[in-house]
């Protein structure tokens, strides 16, 4: 019987080394998955950096400094490109806002003072006896660069002027950041 004894705790000692060695097989197999799942995440939160992240490369010999040159230009034209779209919605809105404005004027008889300027579209001034508006069905936009519509009651050559600074901000300039007013749209 003594036998048989030493023979079941064997038995008993190698099933519990097989069923741990199953359990340490299963533990690091979910061990692998899990670094696997975190490495593509990684990979793909690089790749997405990558993608969105724009560095400057330094490009050695004539065919570096050829490419570099193509980028250039590339960048200039989609600028050029930003540029012309800012310019044509801000035309656009200007055309907009000089529909309302002669909507005001059949109205009220007038055009809106300086002081009452774009919002007299939207609600009604102080003297709006006559006033049928809203004239917009949105607020007064800004332009596309963020900045508000200049209105100025008597405008420089006609009954108002309607500009829009352009992409600095401030009157005058040149290029990207030229004036478009009412009168210089076509």
């Amino acid at each position: 019987m003594e036998q048989s004894d030493k023979e079941k705790v064997q038995e008993n000692t190698a099933t519990k080394k097989k069923c741990c060695k199953k359990k340490s097989i299963r533990k690091t197999i979910k061990i692998l998955f899990a670094l696997t799942i975190m490495n593509t995440l990684i990979i793909a939160a690089c790749l997405i950096f990558l993608c969105t992240y724009k560095p400057k490369v330094l490009l050695l010999g004539a065919a570096g400094q050829e490419q570099l040159q193509k980028k250039q230009k590339m960048n200039s034209s989609k600028d050029s490109y930003e540029h012309k779209v800012k310019t044509r919605t801000a035309k656009t809105q200007i055309r907009m806002l000089e529909d309302a404005l002669v909507a005001y004027k059949l109205d009220m008889g007038e055009y809106p003072s300086t002081e009452d300027g774009l919002d007299a579209l939207i609600k009604a001034p102080a003297k709006g006896e006559k006033w049928k508006g809203p004239y917009l069905k949105s607020p007064v936009p800004k332009d596309p660069w963020g900045n508000y519509y200049i209105y100025v009651n008597p405008g420089i050559q006609g009954d108002f002027e309607l500009k829009s600074y352009g992409a600095d901000g401030e009157s005058g300039g040149f290029g990207t950041d030229a004036d478009i007013t009412n009168y210089t749209i076509d």
